[in-house]
């Protein structure tokens, strides 16, 4: 098999606020497509980090930077100096979610999009484990335990629709 062309694949840049990353230190990863043919619905199915997120892009509008919500998931990504950065704002650590809100499921729901990923990856070692470090475990049992209750919602859950 011939050699991937380095305009066949873009590497994009990404922060997650709530596992205090530093947007000036991004995670990185890659899609095997050009920048400007790759959709929100590409990050959808090929986010590398399991559970539920809102993406936000970087854009500069006139003279300012700012973040871009995209709704359409055809939408192509917006870049800045030809590179895509993102934040990804977690909304929960599950991939499963009520049936209302699949279409906003930004984990593996592409089982081969995964394997890409891990492609020519030795080591399952190699892979970091999902999930901050400084997670009480005592806050996930008791997520569990309530699993099959409503989640209570407040203002910014509404706004962003969750």
């Amino acid at each position: 098999m011939g050699e991937m062309s380095a305009k066949n694949f873009t590497l994009l840049f990404y922060y997650v606020p709530e596992d205090k990353d530093d947007v000036d230190t991004p995670n990185a990863f890659g899609i095997k497509k050009p920048v400007d043919e790759l959709r929100l619905s590409d990050i959808k199915e090929q986010f590398p980090l399991e559970g539920q997120y809102h993406f936000r892009f970087k854009y500069k509008h006139g003279s300012e930077y700012v973040w871009l919500d995209l709704v359409n998931t055809n939408c192509k990504l917006p870049t800045v100096d030809g590179k895509v950065v993102m934040k990804a704002t977690r909304k929960s650590w599950s991939t499963a979610g009520p049936a209302s809100q699949q279409s906003h499921t930004n984990g593996y729901s592409n089982p081969s999009a995964k394997a890409k990923l891990l492609e020519g990856i030795d080591s399952p070692a190699t892979v970091p484990a999902a999930g901050p470090s400084h997670v009480n475990p005592m806050s996930l049992s008791n997520e569990r335990k309530g699993a099959g209750k409503e989640k209570k919602t407040d203002d910014f859950d509404d706004f962003l629709g969750i």
